[in-house]
């Protein structure tokens, strides 16, 4: 008999736990606070997507570039002087000259989260655009190192 009244007592604890563990539960989920009864406020921030700037081989580059070329977020500026880049240039860039005095706000028209690759003659210029680019929030930029000269020189496409 006593040992009938342990299993009795024993499932009795076990749904007592259960219970409270359910009443806890609609509270929280309630989101009242239970010493009040008010209102509990809950705020979420999602996560601001972490930014992607960086310096990639012109290998990289191409590689971007295939993926991408024909992805309406995906673009190329060439960051060079427009004389510079009518003598030649990466197939679809469109033209940004780093030294104009509206650089920064011609880029910071662009939408901010598309996929960039910015180049130049050698990747200086280039680097700096990059880097506004960062202070503008662009998501993702990959600069070009050693600029159009290294990308002509290891034999990528280029358009007159």
């Amino acid at each position: 008999m006593l040992l009938l009244e342990r299993r009795m007592l024993k499932k009795q604890l076990y749904f007592l736990s259960a219970l409270l563990l359910l009443v806890g539960l609609a509270l929280a989920i309630n989101g009242c606070d239970y010493v009040t009864g008010k209102a509990v406020e809950f705020s979420f921030q999602v996560p601001a997507r972490a930014q992607v700037i960086k310096d990639v081989s012109p290998t990289n580059a191409y590689g971007i570039f295939a993926l991408n070329a024909a992805h309406v977020n995906f673009i190329i500026i060439d960051v060079r002087t427009p004389e510079e880049y009518a003598d030649g240039h990466i197939p679809s860039a469109i033209n940004r000259d780093y030294n104009s005095p509206t650089f920064r706000d011609d880029i910071d028209k662009f939408d901010k989260n598309k996929i960039y690759i910015v180049y130049c003659r050698s990747g200086v210029r280039s680097a700096a655009a990059r880097d506004v680019m960062k202070e503008l929030r662009f998501n993702n930029v990959f600069n070009i190192n050693g600029g159009f000269s290294e990308w002509v020189a290891q034999g990528f496409p280029m358009v007159k």
